[in-house]
């Protein structure tokens, strides 16, 4: 079967009617799939990532940092952006599809085991998980950064054993699964959290930190809060740069390719991850540590494709991501408004969301994505959502590249407009491609 065949059929696996997400199964299934698999994570050492917004870009820092200083390093990325072998990564190349091929065919023929001991087979989200696993084992990774994909207690990274936890932050996303404040999230994605470990966290609410605090002493942990234990200082935004201090720790100058002023603080988390794992780790330095924040590039994550007009790709998708989002554009784009491609989901916060967006935009267009996600359950745009949307207040133009067309000709009346892409990470390499057509 060729590469190409078995990324067709793995799509099949993606949960829909009876065989979506079941908090029931919890991580049995997964569990009983590794173990015929020989439990390979149980020989790996691994930093865990998780969080509601910036986990992705955290676990990414993280992991260019650990490279730049000699260490053969995994990464996991859930969910991928432009191909489902970033969930693969070593020393920042994704698996080739060789040796996805390979695996795949050493993992494959238990799936139906599965199947006849929980009645359906593992999900789309498992075998990518369980192939990172065999995958970073076998090439002998001396360290693995494993971004959660959702939540933390139930999610399929959570059979891991780790000395080393990041939570980014919380906020209200995935609320049918995780629960409907951010106390409940919190309560979930902590879970994360093994004993005598150290922790990293963003999180900023006193009531959040006291309920993180309950859980690190419970687990004889260690907790480094940004703003209380270490800090950032002196931002600047063109080019990003700031200084950054944890005790006797002061590294000045830092600089990223990355824009945004959330990437400043997510950059952050890792820097005093990688601090703290230098005894571990004894090849991390501060000069590692810059060049490897340096390196770092992410895809659609601020991500700019055009300059005149501005044009800027995000994958911000819930409320607490557009703040920070809108944040950044009003500090690097003070005098422009947007026309916005929102791909829409439909979820809770879709107006909350929509308005957040409205006070950086011109108009707004309502658009789709040919991609799902790994869950299977995202929702585009159709006529019933009237209630939902102001017809009279958007544009509605489910196809991705005539919205892009659109946005392109209503931005040419103005001189003071951009473009902004946004609302799902599923949409980025749909959006690229179209860019590349061009």
């Amino acid at each position: 079967m060729k590469y190409s065949s078995i990324v067709k059929y793995l799509k099949t696996f993606i949960p829909h009617g009876d065989r979506k997400w079941n908090k029931n199964i919890g991580l049995s299934r997964f569990k009983y799939l590794m173990d015929i698999l020989g439990n390979p994570q149980n020989n790996l050492k691994f930093v865990h990532v998780g969080g509601t917004s910036g986990k992705g870009s955290t676990s990414t820092f993280l992991a260019s940092i650990l490279k730049e200083s000699g260490y053969k390093t995994g990464l996991h990325l859930s969910p991928d952006v432009i191909t489902i072998r970033e969930r693969a990564q070593i020393n920042g190349i994704n698996i080739s599809p060789k040796r996805f091929k390979e695996i795949y065919k050493q993992i494959q023929p238990n799936f139906q085991k599965v199947e006849e001991k929980y009645g359906v087979p593992p999900s789309y989200y498992e075998i990518l998980l369980a192939l990172a696993f065999v995958y970073f084992f076998e090439e002998k990774c001396d360290v693995v950064v494993l971004e959660v994909g959702l939540g933390g207690k139930l999610d399929g990274t959570n059979i891991i054993k780790s000395n080393y936890q990041i939570i980014t932050n919380i906020g209200l996303d995935h609320t049918r699964i995780l629960g409907g404040t951010k106390e409940l999230i919190l309560q979930d994605k902590q879970e994360i959290i093994k004993p005598n470990s150290i922790v990293v966290s963003g999180i900023q609410e006193p009531d959040l930190v006291n309920i993180l605090n309950k859980k690190i002493e419970a687990n004889k942990s260690k907790l480094f809060l940004l703003n209380r234990d270490f800090y950032i200082k002196h931002i600047q935004i063109l080019p990003t740069k700031f200084d950054f201090d944890l005790d006797a720790n002061r590294l000045t100058g830092i600089t990223t390719q990355l824009s945004g002023l959330f990437q400043i603080n997510n950059s952050s988390l890792a820097i005093a991850m990688a601090l703290n794992m230098k005894l571990e780790f004894p090849k991390i330095s501060n000069e590692v540590i810059r060049s490897g924040i340096n390196k770092t590039k992410i895809p659609g994550r601020f991500q700019l494709f055009s300059d005149k007009p501005p044009g800027i790709i995000d994958g911000a998708h819930n409320p607490d991501k557009f703040e920070a989002l809108v944040d950044s554009i009003k500090n690097y784009y003070p005098d422009k408004k947007f026309i916005i491609i929102f791909r829409y989901k439909k979820r809770e916060d879709i107006n909350q969301s929509l308005s957040i967006l409205k006070s950086i935009s011109q108009k707004i267009i309502i658009t789709g994505s040919k991609k799902s996600s790994d869950l299977g359950w995202d929702k585009t745009y159709n006529p019933e959502d009237k209630n939902i949307i102001n017809e009279s207040d958007f544009i509605i133009e489910l196809d991705l590249k005539k919205a892009y067309q659109r946005a392109q000709q209503l931005c040419k009346k103005s001189q003071d407009c951009g473009i902004l892409v946004t609302g799902s990470l599923y949409m980025i390499s749909e959006f690229l491609n179209i860019l590349k057509q061009k």
